[in-house]
């Protein structure tokens, strides 16, 4: 009996135990499975969500997470949904370029001798205003008609029906929008005005060349029109990239540059002083003129026989030459200002049969002055390299280059006097500057100036170059042709020690 009650007693306990162990592992199941999922969800940024829904609606969500920022929703009935978070908005539409205002017509300036346009044009602006007068009398002369021009303030006071100069109208900018604001200018009709704009003052008297070369257009009635550009800038024609020197060679069909030429390359200009002395003037200004560059500039004194008030005459010697040098391109890109002396003044006043003076006993003349000032009023009004002014004369102007350098030689990096006296005396501190002087043996105007290359050496300078022709006082050619002479000069520079120009002196050797 006792025996049964035990066996009964285990049996009890190892029924108990079985299920107490099948309980554990149920339990250990559902904790691994709960944890694979949570391992799953955070290694996993993609969502799947799969309904599949029947008849019987059966439900199946299986979530899965990736580090992929995609999330799909399938709808086993009829619906697929896939949502990736890359950006894929589609981008506006740029904005389309401006139409340019091309009018269909040319405007009528005048007709039958009255004029129904006039010329408005900034205030103060010199070379504009000196461009506009130069075509009103071109006009005048050509036509027999005036046409009313006036000095505005600003762009606000340009009205219907007036040729705007110099003021930036907003249609104009919106229209040309392939404009280079290096060098370019625009010449064209805007709604019921014609506007002429440049982006540097330099460019205005080519932007004015090529409106009296190519848009004035008279018809046979009697009346003067402007032509609409079809291309909207002017500067992008066959001239576009020549110099304005080149451009009026190019429109003359000329090989050289002669006299004539050059009057129509250098624009007047004059220029009055503080103790109220006035210069006439020409400025040459290259055509690629840009305001973020610097340029060489040359002070150009005539001689003697071209003194006067015409503001011609001074361009008739010399600087022909030099623009017909091989490396004219040079010269071309430089800045040349050339004053006139009046009549009866002279750029030193001394006596030019003397050849030499006491410059202490010569005051500077109210001409030289005036020169000084003018250079000052360049270099403000232009972008110029002051380490780069070069001052250049011929006879009574070869007396004035002299003259400069003796009172002012901080201004200038080099210098060009051509038979003209100065004083002998005072060349100490022009000893470490570069000097190109040249004389004829048979001049008979003045004494043949190799006493100044002597004083020069004397005072220890070794950049002075002096060459003497076989030739009389008429020479300065000879020396706008040297071979070397444009080189030698636009190399000099004030910052630079003085080039040894011994080896290049020829004093005892004349050359042909």
């Amino acid at each position: 009996m006792k025996i049964k009650i035990i066996l009964c007693l285990i049996l009890v306990f190892v029924l108990v135990f079985a299920v107490a162990c099948k309980n554990d592992k149920d339990t250990d199941t559902n904790k691994d499975t709960e944890s694979s999922i949570e391992n799953s969800e955070l290694n996993s940024d993609t969502d799947v969500n799969t309904d599949t829904n029947t008849d019987t609606e059966t439900d199946t969500d299986t979530n899965t997470d990736t580090n992929t920022d995609t999330n799909t929703d399938t709808n086993t009935d009829t619906n697929t949904d896939t949502e990736t978070d890359t950006d894929t908005q589609p981008k506006p539409d740029p904005e389309p370029e401006p139409e340019p205002i091309i009018p269909d017509e040319d405007i009528t300036l005048f007709s039958n001798g009255v004029s129904e346009y006039t010329i408005v044009y900034p205030k103060g602006n010199e070379i504009i205003e000196n461009q506009v007068i130069e075509l009103v009398n071109t006009i005048s002369t050509d036509y027999g008609v005036t046409i009313p021009y006036k000095a505005v303030e600003k762009d606000k006071e340009v009205g219907d029906k007036e040729i705007v100069v110099g003021f930036a109208r907003s249609q104009i900018f919106k229209s040309a929008t392939n404009m280079n604001y290096v060098n370019d200018f625009v010449l064209d009709v805007c709604e019921n005005d014609y506007v002429i704009y440049a982006t540097y003052d330099a460019m205005y008297p080519y932007a004015f060349r090529v409106l009296k070369d190519e848009i004035l257009s008279k018809t046979v009635d009697g009346t003067l029109s402007l032509k609409a550009d079809e291309n909207f800038l002017l500067a992008k024609s066959e001239y576009k990239d020549m110099n304005l020197a080149t451009y009026v060679k190019h429109k003359a069909n000329a090989t050289n540059m002669n006299y004539d030429l050059l009057c129509q390359t250098f624009v007047k200009q004059s220029f009055t002083a503080t103790d109220n002395t006035t210069l006439p003037y020409r400025l040459y200004m290259p055509s690629n003129y840009d305001g973020s560059k610097d340029y060489p500039v040359i002070i150009f004194l005539h001689g003697a026989g071209e003194r006067g008030n015409d503001n011609s005459s001074q361009l008739k010697n010399m600087l022909s030459a030099l623009f017909n040098h091989e490396d004219k391109e040079l010269i071309e890109n430089a800045i040349i200002v050339a004053p006139q002396c009046p009549w009866n003044n002279q750029w030193v006043d001394t006596p030019w049969t003397e050849g030499n003076y006491n410059i202490n006993n010569v005051p500077e003349s109210n001409e030289l002055k005036a020169v000084v000032e003018l250079l000052g009023y360049i270099k403000n009004r232009f972008s110029t390299d002051e380490d780069c002014y070069y001052a250049m004369g011929i006879s009574m102007g070869g007396f004035g280059t002299w003259d400069l350098l003796m009172r002012h030689s901080e201004l200038f990096a080099a210098a060009v006097p051509v038979c003209g006296g100065a004083d002998v005396n005072n060349v100490e501190h022009l000893k470490d500057m570069p000097i190109y002087t040249a004389h004829g043996i048979y001049d008979n105007e003045y004494a043949v100036p190799y006493d100044k290359s002597q004083a020069l050496r004397k005072a220890g300078s070794t950049s002075v170059i002096y060459k003497e022709y076989y030739a009389g006082h008429v020479m300065w050619d000879n020396v706008a042709q040297e071979p070397d002479i444009l080189e030698w000069l636009f190399s000099q520079k004030k910052t630079d020690t003085p080039t040894n120009a011994g080896d290049n002196e020829l004093p005892s050797r004349p050359i042909s």
